[in-house]
């Protein structure tokens, strides 16, 4: 095969990626299972290379770390941190002063997901009981993830990924603290970012459906009119659900008919399926208002009258709900629940619950029978927002034992005291020896997922390399940008990852970039450390798009937010988070 036909294939391969990925046609571990079988049959990379990114020392330190988070996330260390931090009476600027700089420093030490997934609920609770929209607070939360998580090494796995990268390519791992010197004066300026200008750009969302007074999300929540209900024979109007107090009846099906608008004189039977739009407060006491009125479907769960409960939660990016409608799902025999509701940002959904195909992003309205927090604590389908109780709790002194051995573990990698690979495999094994946490723990702290994802990126970087198509595209790179010096450069490769990384994963972006820097730098004759340290901060640094990081897409439901509002408060910081880093970075590294 020429070299040309295998630059041709390689780049048809990035091009699905990033379509693909963008358009969410299947899930993202699927999307790349289909590039390395592509890459493999056509002969560029075979079973060695693929095989190479399961063994790569940072993805083996990623998934300890991920463990070791999600074993913490079982203890009350950061709940009663945050309570500690945020006593006291606190206006609107004062509470995200202390948010920011918490969660930005927090981020540096702790994978920044689970940090979302257990402050959200209290963000959110500080906001009702002191009239602040959540709209105006959980973006910052986000944001301050990201930037916190760019002043260590092991913030993000971004930087782990780069690193691992690097020694793919017979370059020496980053250590600890190589992020900090650029890392920490740009989290400090997201912070003042927020202090002094972005909390203005916050949007106030509200339901544009209706004006709710509380809560103001958006479901499509699908009832029944039970067979004893007293509302049988009843107008809508006489049932008083023509406009109820923060709900809207959008829609009446009857033998496969549907009715939209309803009118108020339309007369209700039994068996007729009533779809609302409401938010969680108003579908509860509906249900419990003695009506007779049902949580319609075949997955509904029943529970003991008075113990009528919702549960709010986000589909993951790789779920495997994504692009399944809710009766594939087979949702109540695996997490003991019904979905009852689905809220998606920008779209009025209208027709059955059942018929409804997920999205990634998507807030679930669920009913949860007695075992779903037994079922839901290992997945990784699902992103909780609320107090969830973990499958089970790590006691105090457990706890303490526990972030010891991690902070142990991190700190002599830190001064190179210990390979951190070796550091956390230690700390793992001491604490199952222990007792403190338990081979239990492990399984559902493991991220399959992931780590197929980050092995897979390693191999795709890997094709870039060997077929040429990192050489050809770096020679490109250099033709347009030498003019603009090796600065210049360094700003063009920023700007492709980050414009990469708001339409596809940071582990894809990198990995196709990472290729192409090294060939450019290796033509230029020049340090290659600095466009590896901006690859890593550009990566991670979406802040105009909920899908191209994670914890974006967790706030983007619960938050009421639009896909513009990350336009109009992302693009001021991610310019100035561009300028910084790349004019640090040139500074630091002698480039000018």
């Amino acid at each position: 095969m020429t070299s040309t036909l295998q630059i041709l294939i390689v780049s048809a391969v990035i091009l699905f990626l990033i379509v693909a990925l963008y358009k969410e046609f299947i899930r993202p571990t699927l999307t790349f299972l289909f590039a390395i079988v592509a890459l493999v049959v056509s002969g560029i990379i075979g079973p060695k290379e693929v095989l190479e990114g399961f063994s790569n020392e940072q993805i083996a330190v990623i998934i300890l770390l991920v463990i070791l988070a999600d074993c913490l996330r079982k203890t009350d260390l950061i709940n009663n941190m945050f309570e500690w931090i945020f006593s006291g009476k606190l206006g609107y600027k004062g509470f995200l002063w202390r948010l920011t700089s918490f969660v930005s420093f927090t981020s540096a030490w702790v994978n920044n997901t689970p940090i979302v997934a257990l402050l959200m609920p209290y963000v959110q609770e500080w906001g009702k009981k002191n009239n602040v929209r959540a709209s105006k607070l959980l973006i910052p939360l986000s944001y301050a993830t990201i930037m916190g998580g760019m002043i260590t090494l092991i913030g993000t796995s971004t930087n782990l990924i780069v690193s691992g990268l690097m020694v793919e390519n017979g370059l020496k791992p980053l250590s600890m603290f190589d992020f900090s010197a650029v890392g920490i004066p740009v989290a400090i300026m997201g912070i003042l970012y927020f202090q002094f200008f972005g909390h203005r750009l916050l949007p106030i969302r509200t339901d544009p459906a209706s004006s709710f007074k509380s809560n103001q999300r958006e479901y499509v929540t699908e009832c029944v009119i039970g067979a004893e209900s007293a509302l049988h024979g009843k107008t809508v109007e006489q049932a008083q659900l023509a406009h109820p107090d923060g709900l809207y009846l959008v829609e009446l099906v009857r033998d496969g008919i549907n009715m939209s608008p309803v009118p108020s004189s339309e007369i209700l039977l039994r068996g007729d399926v009533l779809i609302f739009a409401g938010n969680t407060e108003r579908i509860t006491e509906l249900v419990r208002s003695g009506k007779g009125i049902q949580l319609a479907g075949n997955n509904f769960t029943s529970v003991p009258d008075g113990k009528f409960s919702l549960v709010e939660a986000v589909v993951s990016p790789d779920s495997y709900l994504v692009g399944k409608n809710v009766n594939e799902t087979d949702f109540r025999p695996k997490y003991d629940a019904a979905i009852v509701g689905i809220h998606r940002n920008g779209e009025k959904l209208a027709g059955k619950i059942g018929d409804i195909r997920m999205k990634a992003g998507d807030l679930l309205l669920v009913q949860p029978g007695p075992d779903f927090n037994f079922h839901v604590a290992g997945s990784r389908d699902l992103m909780i927002i609320g107090k969830v109780k973990p499958s089970r709790k790590i006691g105090i002194r457990d706890s303490y034992i526990l972030l010891g051995a991690t902070v142990a573990a991190i700190a002599l990698a830190a001064f190179n005291l210990f390979n951190l690979f070796s550091g956390l495999v230690v700390a793992v094994g001491l604490l199952l020896l222990l007792r403190v946490i338990r081979v239990r723990d492990v399984k559902e702290g493991l991220d399959l997922n992931l780590i197929i994802l980050l092995a897979f990126a390693l191999s795709i970087g890997k094709a870039l390399s060997v077929s040429g198509a990192a050489k050809f595209y770096a020679g490109e790179l250099v033709g347009l940008l030498q003019p603009l010096g090796v600065i210049g450069i360094l700003a063009g490769i920023y700007l492709i990852t980050n414009i990469l990384t708001a339409f596809m994963t940071n582990a894809a972006s990198v990995a196709i970039t990472i290729p192409i820097a090294l060939e450019t730098c290796e033509s230029l004759a020049i340090n290659p450390m600095p466009f590896m340290l901006g690859i890593a901060f550009a990566g991670t640094g979406d802040f105009m798009t909920p899908i191209g990081y994670q914890t974006n897409l967790m706030v983007y439901g619960p938050g009421g937010y639009k896909f513009r509002d990350y336009v109009k408060v992302g693009f001021p910081l991610t310019l100035l988070y561009m300028i910084m880093t790349v004019v640090s970075l040139g500074w630091l590294y002698d480039l000018y």
